[in-house]
């Protein structure tokens, strides 16, 4: 069933063109991820489709069953606003409902519009997806307490908890933990729910999307399956684009000549062929645009460091708390020349806090921290830095270098190192207060990297970054003959730059692990999973049995008793939940969650026993 058709759609924003003549449509199920370079129009698209913007020219149709729920990048919400009036300011079918059971009396039409929509629930799924992204929350307390990453999964839980058909997700990884990012990929697999997203997220992409959707240059293209297929297709499109180019350079050589000779007769037929090669030659400037573009994405970025000295860092026993709570604990580390460490650790547990002590921008409370004399930091905060709007991009660029020296008698000019992260030099010239937020964040971090450092130290440097800007980053970083330490949710950039990890563990204590990303995602899931009864001997080769032990047997009537009695106290704490009465303590979303984990280690058990029964 199409739920969203998209005929012919134009926009323009502060005189620049976004998208021209774009159609496409969406069905149940659907699942269209949308990349493209920071300030192409992503953003806006989603916009448009919800009815925030409308678009320049064309239509967009919505079906009358379908109901869309957005999700924007930039989270806002009230001063002195707790979680419960946070979810209650977005406006739904099942939110409105369940507002109006608090607010009106209960009539016959309420009562069946409620059932209907399972609003009586509302606030119990809200808390659910919330622990399912690993976040106990009081939902008494203020909004302005929490931290970046805790808003983004209130945001999360708030657009779930709507069960709206259609799902319009603009970044919903920005700020979140790994283990939070890894939990909502698995939730978004799990649902059946219509998806359009727009994400940098390569894995997510990857594992989630059905097609995806590039904006590039004022047109798009649309090609079937993830990030992956999406690579190998474009690849194929573009060594298509080359063929067509080449064959397009020998005709108008040899139309060339002919021209050169001046031909005289047959005016009509020779001013139709003139008509013929100006058509053609505009045709190859298109295509030679798009693979020059293709073609700076692709150039490979060295960098050159200030020299490190013997000592580059080195941390002895540092610890920190805030407000009695233990952040980083008898932490020690001596950095080596070329070292990359990635960061891990759930939202608040501390890792921009240890960003700013190896900075320098923040003491300990105990322990110290000594730096090289040669040791100079680029520190890329996660919160950008406030810049000048009524400055251009060049100006605010040569204020901090003119010329950026990427490797040996290889010296570019501002305006030059611009350009390799996509600035071209109209974009160069324009005021900053006129960029998108991710066009800012990318100034930002071009600014982090023209002095010149040597020991690199980002805090999410990947949020709102389109995917070519991060290629081109780890490109860099790659080339980088410095120290790199850095922060972020991104999985597929941690495990292309980062070769060793520090992780965060609940008592403040920081491990070194020497492996990817991806690598510890997987070994922190399985000492997750429920450990299962090892066979105190490996049981010789024999033929399959039929049926049950007569100790598998006691063990599967076991395991049915067991699920009964754990079913009838997750319906309990449900039941609490519905009620409205408040969890102060947290202790019935502790027990709901041990409980439904249990259940889960049950449920596979109770099936392998019952297939073989």
């Amino acid at each position: 069933m199409n739920l969203i058709s998209v005929q012919s759609i134009s926009k323009t924003l502060d005189s620049k063109p976004l998208f021209n003549n774009l159609s496409f449509g969406v069905d149940a199920g659907d699942r269209l991820g949308i990349i493209g370079r920071n300030g192409t129009g992503k953003s806006t698209l989603l916009k448009t489709l919800v009815g925030i913007m409308a678009p320049d020219e064309g239509r967009i149709s919505i079906n009358k069953d379908a109901e869309l729920a957005y999700l924007e990048q930039q989270t806002a919400f009230e001063d002195g606003w707790t979680p419960l009036q946070f979810l209650y300011s977005l406006s739904s079918r099942r939110i409105d409902t369940a507002k109006r059971l608090t607010t009106e009396p209960l009539t016959t039409q309420l009562e069946a519009q409620a059932n209907l929509l399972d609003a009586w629930t509302l606030e119990t799924d809200f808390r659910l997806y919330l622990l399912h992204l690993g976040m106990e929350c009081d939902l008494d307390k203020k909004l302005s307490s929490l931290s970046g990453g805790e808003v983004k999964k209130l945001a999360l839980a708030r657009i779930l908890a709507t069960r709206a058909s259609v799902l319009l997700l603009d970044e919903p990884t920005n700020h979140l933990d790994l283990m939070a990012s890894a939990k909502l990929e698995k939730e978004l697999t799990s649902t059946k729910t219509t998806l359009l997203l727009i994400s940098h997220d390569r894995y997510l992409l990857d594992r989630i999307c059905s097609r995806t959707l590039e904006i590039e240059g004022e047109q798009t293209h649309l090609y079937d399956g993830g990030y992956g297929r999406y690579v190998q297709e474009k690849a194929q499109r573009l060594a298509d684009l080359q063929k067509q180019t080449d064959r397009l350079k020998t005709i108008l050589r040899r139309e060339g000549e002919w021209l050169l000779r001046g031909p005289q007769a047959r005016a009509t037929k020779d001013s139709g062929r003139k008509l013929r090669i100006e058509e053609m030659k505009e045709e190859k400037a298109q295509a030679d645009a798009i693979l020059l573009d293709q073609t700076k994405q692709k150039a490979s970025l060295s960098s050159l460091t200030q020299r490190l000295g013997k000592k580059i860092l080195e941390i002895k026993n540092i610890s920190k708390s805030y407000d009695g709570r233990p952040l980083i604990k008898d932490f020690s580390y001596t950095f080596a020349k070329s070292d990359r460490f990635g960061i891990i650790g759930p939202n608040g547990c501390g890792k921009t806090t240890l960003l700013k002590m190896i900075t320098g921008s923040l003491e300990p409370d105990s322990g110290a921290i000594e730096t090289g004399v040669n040791t100079v930091f680029g520190y890329y905060e996660q919160t950008s830095e406030k810049m000048d709007s009524s400055k251009t991009a060049l100006e605010y660029i040569e204020d901090i270098s003119e010329h950026i020296q990427l490797e040996p008698g290889y010296i570019v000019s501002a305006s030059k190192f611009l350009e390799i992260f996509d600035f071209d030099s109209e974009l160069q010239r324009k005021p900053i207060g006129t960029y998108s937020g991710g066009e800012r964040r990318r100034l930002h971090l071009i600014s982090t990297l023209v002095s010149n450092p040597n020991f690199l130290v980002f805090d999410e440097c990947t949020n709102d970054l389109d995917i070519a800007t991060i290629r081109t980053l780890e490109d860099y970083i790659e080339s980088f003959s410095g120290c790199v330490v850095l922060v972020s949710h991104d999985r597929a950039f941690m495990d292309r730059v980062c070769s060793e990890l520090f992780c965060f563990q609940e008592d403040g204590r920081i491990v070194r692990y020497e492996g990817t990303c991806s690598e510890y995602l997987e070994e922190l899931t399985r000492q997750q999973q429920p450990r299962q009864e090892a066979p105190k001997e490996a049981p010789a080769p024999q033929k399959a049995k039929k049926g049950l032990s007569y100790k598998e047997q006691k063990r599967f009537e076991q395991v049915e008793e067991t699920i009964a009695e754990k079913e009838d106290e997750k319906a309990e704490i449900e039941a609490f939940f519905s009620s409205g009465s408040i969890d102060s303590d947290g202790s019935k979303s502790r027990q709901y969650k041990e409980v439904c984990d249990l259940l889960e280690s049950l449920y596979a058990e109770w099936e392998e026993l019952g297939s073989r029964a």
